[in-house]
């Protein structure tokens, strides 16, 4: 039986247990890897919201380094958050027209529900009602329930 990656809280055997489920061919294990490790980095910030966020960007950097098969950074998100901060770089997706990569990568991947329009319905009271309704459409407009999510 494989080990359960929620169960680790080394990022070392969690990165060693990708590497070897994605060499014996288990996705399903490789994608629980995936997002344990996107949930460990997150829990180092204080608010849900900052949980959240860096959570999806460490995911969508797992699921692209994975497609790619080399290290891959959401570098200009990183550089953006550094300028502008959480809040304003969700507010900006959730107006932006057409998808972003993150948004891309997340909902390919499987997990519509990390994408920064997702967290903006989640934590609607944290923005203004304009900013939440364009990340609900958004999400609709890509056939995703925000219901759901």
């Amino acid at each position: 039986m494989a080990v359960d990656p929620d169960s680790l809280t080394d990022p070392k055997l969690i990165r060693n247990l990708l590497n070897n489920a994605e060499r014996l061919g288990h996705p399903d294990l490789v994608l629980k890897c995936q997002v344990r490790l996107a949930k460990l980095e997150g829990a180092k910030y204080a608010t849900a919201l900052e949980r959240e966020f860096w959570a999806a960007v460490v995911a969508a950097e797992e699921l692209a380094t994975q497609k790619n098969g080399r290290t891959t950074r959401l570098a200009r998100t990183r550089q953006k958050v550094g300028r502008v901060g959480i809040k304003k770089c969700l507010e900006d997706w959730a107006f932006q027209k057409g998808k972003t990569q993150g948004f891309e990568i997340l909902v390919d991947g499987g997990h519509p529900e990390l994408t920064g329009e997702a967290i903006v319905v989640r934590h609607a009271a944290e923005f203004s009602k304009a900013v939440v309704d364009a990340a609900r459409q958004t999400l609709i407009d890509h056939g995703i329930d925000p219901s759901k999510i």
